[in-house]
């Protein structure tokens, strides 16, 4: 068995796409609707698409994040 990878997705691979759409919550095709629309098959980047709308996922995340990493310099 091969191992799976954790930093690209094998688009052509049926169960690979299966297993990250259960991941993520999503349908497979919206995963193939990701990587069509983004062109790519980064994970990071797909998840990043997938779940722009989600709440928890949202602008002010990353907003948060930098504050704490520019608290942290400072202090």
């Amino acid at each position: 068995m091969e191992a799976t990878s954790s930093v690209f997705i094998r688009a052509e691979d049926p169960a690979d796409l299966s297993r990250w759409a259960r991941k993520w919550s999503i349908s497979e095709k919206d995963l193939r609707d990701a990587i069509l629309h983004t062109g790519s098959l980064d994970v990071s980047k797909l998840k990043e698409y997938v779940h722009r709308d989600r709440w928890i996922y949202h602008p002010f995340s990353s907003t948060a994040r930098f504050l704490k990493a520019g608290i942290s310099m400072i202090f």
